[in-house]
């Protein structure tokens, strides 16, 4: 019996292979006509506005090993099961959903603290109003708090700092309204 030659074994093994390509192919594009798939492409989409959002260059000059900057609403929708339905509605209540949340993660060594990061979102962006920032250092949670339009700490991340944020207020009033405790 006649052996077959190496050309034939190669035609074999690049037919199969493109076959293999072809499957793969058509695999993906199912998946990603799913309602998984799409779901996954949003999430990735989510992902990339965050980390490309104003100020987020900024941040990292300064020592952000990622930063990633998103409001309210987008934290809430990607991650669902961290907030009940109360947060939800005081949140969507108060008109809150489009505060921004600025967070720091420094994985080796350290980095800026919250006050620093804030200055700096500030004066990249200049938001129209109060926004949240969340700093990470390694494994913990180095700092939180909520701001001023202006980078002026109100505060740790709590009811009270909270609830000045969440009232929102005019421009004149540095994005925030005095609020009775």
């Amino acid at each position: 019996m006649r052996r077959p030659s190496f050309q034939s074994v190669l035609y074999v093994l690049v037919t199969l292979g493109a076959l293999g390509l072809i499957g793969a192919v058509v695999a993906v594009a199912s998946f990603l006509r799913s309602e998984e798939g799409r779901d996954l492409v949003a999430q990735m989409d989510l992902g990339l506005r965050m980390a490309n959002a104003p100020g987020s260059d900024a941040l990292r000059a300064i020592g952000c090993s990622t930063a990633v900057i998103t409001t309210l609403e987008d934290l809430m929708a990607a991650s669902e099961s961290s907030f009940t339905g109360e947060v939800r509605g005081r949140v969507e209540a108060a008109g809150a959903g489009g505060a921004p949340v600025v967070i720091c993660q420094r994985f080796l060594g350290s980095g800026p603290d919250c006050d620093e990061i804030a200055g700096t979102y500030s004066e990249a962006v200049g938001p129209s109003r109060g926004f949240l920032v969340v700093n990470v250092q390694g494994d913990t949670k180095g700092c939180d708090g909520v701001y001023t339009a202006a980078g002026r700490p109100l505060g740790a991340v709590g009811p009270e700092a909270l609830k000045r944020l969440l009232a929102g207020g005019a421009p004149e009033t540095d994005g925030l309204a005095e609020v009775e405790p």
